[in-house]
């Protein structure tokens, strides 16, 4: 059987990272499992996909975070935030996840949209992140000056 545990220098390497970060990683509680052989500290396969998979999950949670931030206080965001957050815990993930893309897009949009238009935001989040929206074009319930003003905007 192949040992296909990394010494330190190897782990660094295959991740693109300094000694010095490894280290400062492990101050932190952030860095992978290891094990001592004689002297030599190594890293198992294994644990360098789950520090691997730990530092998706800090990624994908830093990104959710600033898109909440971004669309705080609009219709249904907090909900879609609460519902992609735990679609990330699930140990059966994949089974949601086409739902969870299609609401982290509609959540990015909804803060896109938010940096330069604040009251299309809340129309656009109120049509699609606020409840079950229909899946068709143009079947929304909108007050007529709202529908008013997003073709004003739309159709200059």
């Amino acid at each position: 059987m192949q040992d296909r545990s990394l010494s330190i220098d190897q782990f660094c390497e295959a991740e693109n990272i300094s000694r010095s970060m490894l280290y400062k990683l492990w101050r932190q509680g952030k860095g992978p499992r290891w094990f001592n052989i004689g002297v030599a500290r190594r890293i198992s396969h294994e644990a360098r996909i789950e520090w691997r998979h730990a530092r998706e999950a800090e990624a994908a949670s830093a990104v959710l975070q600033h898109l909440a931030g971004e669309s705080a206080g609009l219709p249904g965001a907090a909900d879609a935030v609460a519902f992609i957050a735990k679609a990330f815990r699930r140990p059966d993930s994949e089974r949601v996840a086409r739902l969870a893309v299609e609401k982290l897009a509609l959540l990015a949009a909804t803060a896109a949209l938010n940096q330069v238009s604040p009251r299309h935001a809340e129309l656009f989040a109120a049509t699609r992140l606020a409840g079950n929206h229909p899946s068709m074009y143009g079947a929304v319930d909108l007050a007529g000056d709202d529908v008013r003003g997003l073709l004003k905007r739309a159709l200059p």
